[in-house]
C-alpha cells in the first residue's frame, strides 16, 4: 500500500471513529516520512472542515494556510521536538475556516464590483444570448458559462484557483453542423494531450491461447517480484464446483460432476468451459447479474423487469458486442413492454436524471462520479463538477412518459401500464434550453453542454445526446467501456478485480496489474467485444485453476486486510442470495434423484424471497442494500419452510433407500451438496450417528441419520462459499 493510501486510510478512520492516540503517532510517522504527503492531508482537511462546519462555501485559502503551518512543523528539523499533536493542528484549521468564511462573505458584500465575479457572463464579443440568458429570468443571477475565465478576477490565490477549475469547454467538436456564425462562444481550449498508448500486444487473428498465455506470463512476473509462492493447483471437484457457481450461479448436480470426472483428466476443465460457451443457463445467470446491478432487486415503478431481462438474455446468448448492448441500453426510446432495453434508463430518470447519470459512469465506465456533483474531487485532480454535469447533459431531452392505453383486468389482479421512454427536442430553433446548470460551492450558476473524453457537443446541434454519448464511447481515447468490463469479469471470476473498489477506476486508485488490464481491454476490443471469450482467457488462466488455499509465503497477498490484490490464488468469498438459492433446490434436487428444474421456472419466487433482504435508499445511484447474514436454515424458511422440509425428508428417504445408512450413502450426500468425498472425521462422525439413530428407533433410525447428515451439510460454511 503506497503512503498516500495509508495516509487516507487513517483520515477515514479518525473521521468514522475518532482519533486515537495510535492514529497520532501513524500520522505524525506518515508526515514525518513523507512531507510530500501534507498537501493530501490539508486537502482532506479543508474538505471535511466545509462539509462538517460551513455553509458548504471552500474556501481555498485554508490549504495553503494548513499547509505551511504543517511544513513548520514536519519539515523543520527544529520542530522535531516541540511538535504538538497533529489533530490540535487540525483543530485550528477547522475554527480557522470559520473565521475565514465571516470575512470571504463580507468581502464579497462589500468589494469593489470590478474584483468580484459579475452576475452575468463577462465576454469579449458574441455572447450566447437565446439559449443562455433569455433561459434565465431578470430577477435571478445569470449562469456563467463554464471555462469562461474572463467571467472572474484573477486576483488572490483564491481567485485564481477558482478560475483554474473553469476551463473551457470546445463547443466546436462532435457537432453535424461544423461552420460556426457569430451568435456562440468560441472557446479557445487547447485539447489535453492523451498519454501514448503501449505498442499492440495481439495481431488479427490472435488465438484464445495467446491472451491466456499473456496473463500466465504478467501474473508470474508479479508473483516473482512480489516473492510470493502462488497456491497449488485447486483439485478437480473444488475446480469444477466454483466453475458451475461462476458461469451458471449454482452448485453442479452430482450427475454434472460426474459427467466431468468423465472427461479425459488432461482437458476436461478446457472441455467444460466450452461446453458453458453454448450453455442455456450461462446467458441467463449473466441476465440476472446485469439486472440486479441496473435496476437493483427490489421493483421500481414504471420498470419492466421481465422485459429488460429479456433483452439481456438474447444479448449474452448472440454474444452481442459488448460495446452495441451498452449502446443499446444508453440510446433506447419506445415502450418498456416491447423494448426492454428502455428500462434501464426508466429506473433512473429521477431526479434531474442524477441516477442516470452515476449509474451510467459506475456500471459502463467503471467511475464512481457521484462525489462531484456537488465539489471537485478533493483527491482527483482535474475531476471536476463541471464534468459530472457534462455527461448528466447528455441525458437532459430523455424523458419518461406513461402509455394511455385502458387497463386490462387479469384475474383478480391489474396489469402494470406500460411506459416509453422518448426525447424532447432542443437546439436553438426550439424553445427548451441546451444548456445545463448547476450551483457550485461557491453559489453560482454555470451552465455547461454535454462533454465526454474532451468532446464538447455543439450548442446548436441537433442530433439526439444519447446517441452522441454513444458514439463517444465507441471512440473512446481512453477504451473506457472495455477497460471496465474487463475489470468487473475478472472480479467476477476471482473475487477482487484490479482496483478496489471494481467500480472506481479514476485517476486516484491504483490498479493492481495496469500492463495486464490494458491487455485485456486490447484483447477484448480486438475480439470485437467477446463477452464470451473474455471469460474463456480468464477461466483458462493458470491463476484461476489455483486453490483458494493461501500459502505460506503469500501472506502478503490478502485483500481481505487492505493489501493489493496479486491473484495467487482465488479469493474465497460468501455467495450471493440468488446463488444460495439456486444451489440449495440443486443440492436438495440432486441429492433425492430428481430432475433439475429450468431456473426460469421459478424466477419469480427466487426474486419475490431475494427482495425480503433488500432496502432501497433514495441517492443519487438509487442505491439499494443487502442484509443477508443469516444461516441456511433461516433461509430455507423463508424460502418455504413447510416445503423444504418435505423435500428433504424425500431426498433422505431416497438416498436410505438406494444405500442405506452406509458409506455410499454419506458419499452421495458430499457429492451433491459439497461437490467432494466425505473426510474420515465426517466417515467416522456418520457411522456414530447411525448407531445412535439405530439404538433410538430401529425402523426409522437410518433414514433420521441420513437426513441430519443433509441438513449438516447444508448449514456448513463450506456449502455457503465461492472457493
Amino acid at each position: 500500500m503506497s503512503p498516500e493510501q495509508q495516509l487516507l486510510r487513517v483520515l477515514d478512520q479518525v473521521f468514522e471513529s475518532g482519533s486515537h492516540e495510535a492514529h497520532q503517532a501513524q500520522l505524525n510517522s506518515l508526515l514525518d516520512d513523507h512531507p510530500e504527503l501534507i498537501e493530501t492531508y490539508c486537502d482532506y482537511m479543508s474538505l471535511h472542515a466545509s462539509l462538517y462546519w460551513d455553509t458548504g462555501v471552500r474556501i481555498n485559502s485554508d490549504p495553503d494556510k494548513c499547509i505551511a503551518q504543517l511544513a513548520d512543523e514536519f519539515v523543520t528539523p527544529s520542530a522535531v521536538n516541540v511538535r504538538r499533536p497533529l489533530f490540535l493542528i487540525a483543530g485550528s484549521v477547522l475554527s480557522l475556516s470559520l473565521l475565514l468564511i465571516a470575512g470571504w462573505q463580507f468581502i464579497s458584500n462589500h468589494s469593489d464590483p470590478s474584483s468580484v465575479v459579475e452576475n452575468k457572463p463577462s465576454v469579449t464579443e458574441n455572447p450566447i444570448s437565446d439559449p443562455v440568458s433569455d433561459s434565465v429570468s431578470d430577477s435571478v443571477s445569470k449562469p456563467l458559462i463554464a471555462g469562461n475565465a474572463s467571467a472572474a478576477t484573477e486576483e488572490g490565490s483564491s481567485e485564481k484557483r477558482f478560475n483554474d477549475k473553469l476551463k473551457p469547454l470546445d463547443t466546436r467538436v462532435a457537432s453535424p453542423k461544423t461552420a460556426l456564425d457569430s451568435n456562440p462562444v468560441v472557446a479557445n481550449q487547447t485539447p489535453t494531450p492523451q498519454p501514448a498508448k503501449a505498442e499492440p500486444r495481439f495481431v488479427t487473428g490472435f488465438q484464445d491461447s495467446d491472451v491466456v498465455q499473456t496473463i500466465d506470463d504478467l501474473l508470474q512476473q508479479s508473483w516473482k517480484d512480489s516473492e510470493v509462492t502462488p497456491s497449488q493447483r485447486a483439485d478437480d471437484s473444488q475446480w469444477v464446483r466454483r466453475a458451475y457457481l461462476v458461469y451458471v450461479g449454482r452448485i453442479p448436480s452430482i450427475q454434472e460432476l460426474q459427467d466431468f470426472q468423465a472427461a479425459p483428466k488432461k482437458t476436461r476443465r478446457a472441455s467444460l468451459i466450452d461446453r458453458f460457451t453454448d450453455h442455456d443457463e450461462v446467458p441467463e445467470y449473466l441476465a440476472d447479474v446485469w439486472t440486479r446491478l441496473m435496476i437493483g432487486r427490489i421493483n421500481r415503478p414504471g420498470v419492466n423487469r421481465t422485459k429488460l431481462q429479456e433483452y439481456l438474455v438474447s444479448q449474452f446468448a448472440k454474444d452481442s458486442r459488448w460495446i452495441d448492448t451498452v449502446t443499446d441500453l444508453i440510446t433506447a426510446r419506445g415502450r418498456n413492454d416491447r423494448n426492454g432495453a428502455t428500462n434501464f434508463l426508466l429506473a433512473h430518470l429521477n431526479n434531474q436524471a442524477t441516477p442516470a447519470t452515476a449509474v451510467t459512469a459506475r456500471l459502463f465506465l467503471g467511475q464512481q462520479i457521484s462525489c462531484v456533483q456537488c465539489h471537485d474531487h478533493p483527491f482527483a485532480k482535474g475531476v471536476q463538477q463541471q464534468d459530472y454535469w457534462a455527461l448528466n447533459a447528455f441525458f437532459k431531452d430523455t424523458q419518461k412518459v406513461s402509455v394511455k392505453i385502458a387497463r386490462v383486468k387479469n384475474k383478480n389482479s391489474m396489469l402494470d401500464i406500460p411506459w416509453k421512454l422518448e426525447d424532447r427536442k432542443h437546439g436553438q430553433s426550439s424553445t427548451n434550453d441546451p444548456m445545463t446548470y448547476f450551483e457550485n460551492r461557491r453559489g453560482q450558476n454555470i451552465a455547461v453542454l454535454p462533454t465526454f473524453d474532451g468532446q464538447t457537443l455543439d450548442y446548436r446541434s441537433t442530433e439526439n445526446r444519447r446517441q452522441a454519448l454513444a458514439k463517444l464511447l465507441a471512440a473512446d481515447s481512453k477504451d473506457t467501456v472495455a477497460r471496465a468490463m474487463v475489470n468487473r469479469m475478472w472480479a467476477h471470476f476471482f473475487g477482487y478485480g484490479f482496483t478496489n473498489p471494481i467500480d472506481d477506476m479514476g485517476p486516484h486508485i491504483a490498479v493492481s496489474h495496469p500492463e495486464l488490464l490494458d491487455a485485456l481491454a486490447e484483447a477484448f476490443i480486438k475480439s470485437d467485444y467477446s463477452l464470451k471469450r473474455l471469460m474463456k482467457w480468464i477461466a483458462l488462466s493458470e491463476a484461476w485453476q489455483k486453490s483458494s488455499q493461501q500459502m505460506e509465503s503469500a501472506v502478503a497477498d490478502s485483500p481481505e486486510i487492505g493489501d493489493v490484490p496479486l491473484f495467487s490464488r482465488v479469493y474465497a468469498r460468501r455467495m450471493s442470495p440468488e446463488q444460495v438459492y439456486e444451489s440449495i433446490r440443486v443440492a436438495i434436487q440432486s441429492a433425492g434423484r430428481q430432475p433439475l428444474a429450468r431456473r426460469q421456472e421459478h424466477a419469480a419466487h427466487r426474486r419475490s424471497w431475494v427482495r425480503q433482504f433488500a432496502t432501497a435508499y433514495e441517492t443519487d445511484e438509487n442505491d439499494e442494500s443487502m442484509d443477508f447474514e443469516g444461516t441456511i436454515s433461516q433461509a430455507m424458511v423463508m424460502m418455504n419452510g413447510a416445503e423444504i422440509n418435505k423435500a428433504i425428508s424425500a431426498a433422505a428417504v431416497a438416498v436410505q433407500s438406494k444405500n442405506g445408512a452406509t458409506t455410499k450413502a454419506l458419499e452421495w450426500l458430499a457429492e451433491s451438496l459439497l461437490t467432494r468425498n466425505p473426510t474420515a472425521v465426517e466417515r467416522n462422525a456418520f457411522r456414530r450417528h447411525v448407531q445412535q439413530m439405530n439404538r433410538r428407533n430401529s425402523q426409522s433410525g437410518s433414514v433420521r441419520a441420513v437426513e441430519d447428515m443433509l441438513w449438516a451439510y447444508l448449514n456448513s460454511t463450506e456449502f455457503m462459499t465461492v472457493h
